[in-house]
């Protein structure tokens, strides 16, 4: 049986980071009803996991409405890569409904350094977006791009870890 389905989504980005050149393409991949028909297909050939590859697939307006007809198929994970900076608060309450995402946020280390690669003031909206992920029981997890810039820090990954799960389940006294 088929085990995991990945389509690309789309390639914009709301970012210019230094290491990727993908933002300059611009262009969204399958249309809706492309994308929503492969689900299907790969749904009923035994496929659990679902990946939108691409960039910030938060980029499509109607990117929640595939996550969601993913997860009333019955997918059982959906591993979504992003930047962290455009998720509402709103997004959040269609995300929670929906306990198949597994949400990776993106971070590159402390915040000099990412917002150095990613873009001013991102760094603080990355670690929000994790920190009510983790507050609303929705799956997370850190991704940090490994390269001469960052292999120093990648410490500061697991140490963000921490923190985040430590104010979510503090340890009683």
């Amino acid at each position: 049986p088929l085990d995991e389905l990945g389509v690309e989504l789309t390639v914009y980005c709301n970012l210019k980071c230094k290491m990727c050149s993908v933002w300059e393409l611009r262009e969204h991949g399958v249309p809706f009803e492309l994308a929503s028909k492969l689900l299907r297909q790969a749904r009923a050939l035994g496929a659990t996991t679902f990946t939108p590859c691409g960039a910030e697939s938060f980029m499509r307006k109607d990117f929640l409405d595939l996550v969601e007809l993913a997860h009333e198929l019955g997918y059982t994970t959906q591993d979504i890569v992003t930047n962290g900076t455009m998720i509402t608060d709103a997004n959040l309450d269609r995300l929670q409904a929906c306990p198949s995402v597994y949400l990776h946020i993106s971070i590159d280390g402390p915040k000099e350094l990412h917002d150095d690669l990613r873009g001013e003031g991102n760094y603080d909206k990355s670690v929000a977006t994790a920190r009510k992920c983790v507050e609303r029981g929705i799956r997370v997890g850190l991704s940090g791009v490994l390269m001469r810039e960052t292999l120093h820090h990648a410490d500061h990954l697991l140490q963000l870890a921490k923190t985040l799960l430590e104010r979510a389940h503090p340890r009683k006294r």
